[in-house]
């Protein structure tokens, strides 16, 4: 979906979540996104992912 897309289908729903949501993608898109690399060497990681645990539980 193009940018005008979405902008134009969240703006028919009037839902003020979606268009904050394309907002923010919008911009990430125009600046990129860089992630952090102290928040990537963080002490708390998973052991297990989303789904093996919901699987196990």
């Amino acid at each position: 979906m193009a940018e005008s897309e979405a902008w134009e289908y969240a703006r028919e729903l009037g839902d003020d979540t979606l268009l904050d949501a394309v907002d923010l993608l919008a911009y990430t898109e125009k600046v990129g996104e860089e992630p952090d690399p102290m928040t990537l060497d963080h002490p708390l990681t998973a052991s297990i992912s989303l789904s093996d645990w919901l699987n196990a539980n």
